[in-house]
């Protein structure tokens, strides 16, 4: 990817999740076992010691990702986007998709043919749905359902604060 392109978009910081029940902690390890995230089932007394302040008195076991990490949703775009145009790809905006034109296959499989855009149709045999929130409504003008439902997360991005150090697994 050209220099020029780079934008900071990814920023690491450890995290714990907490998770209400015991099988869907077992689950969440296994799946990030699968995809080769490296994650740790902890229980309240070891959560503690990571985290001092954090009240334990409820939890069951946190989820430990020590190498999880936020996106800059737009400024991941942005990237991707100068990227591909510094490799001679043509990036239109402000074009919605209207729809997705699918044909049938000789071997009677379903395929992306086009999409319809508000500024025409473009002819492609591949869709990637980044749609974020509009990823239902884009799959379903494919015929496929996407299994996604839209949450609203609070959380605090602060600097360090004295006394709040986040120690690590030995």
């Amino acid at each position: 990817m050209p220099q020029d392109c780079l934008r900071p978009t990814l920023k690491h910081n450890s995290s714990i999740l907490s998770i209400p029940t015991c099988l869907f902690l077992s689950l969440l390890l296994q799946l990030g076992k699968v995809y080769g995230i490296e994650s740790y089932v902890l229980s309240p007394g070891e959560t503690k010691s990571l985290y001092p302040l954090m009240n334990v008195d409820d939890l069951y076991g946190t989820l430990y990702v020590p190498k999880d990490g936020t996106m800059d949703p737009a400024g991941t775009c942005t990237t991707l986007a100068r990227a591909a145009m510094a490799r001679g790809a043509l990036v239109i905006e402000n074009c919605p998709v209207t729809g997705v034109e699918v044909r049938t296959d000789d071997l009677g499989i379903q395929r992306v043919a086009a999409v319809v855009t508000s500024h025409g149709t473009i002819q492609t045999p591949c869709v990637v749905n980044c749609a974020g929130v509009w990823a239902q409504a884009l799959g379903k003008m494919a015929g496929v359902n996407v299994p996604l439902v839209a949450m609203h997360h609070a959380y605090v991005v602060t600097e360090r604060i004295e006394g709040i150090q986040v120690s690590t697994l030995s």
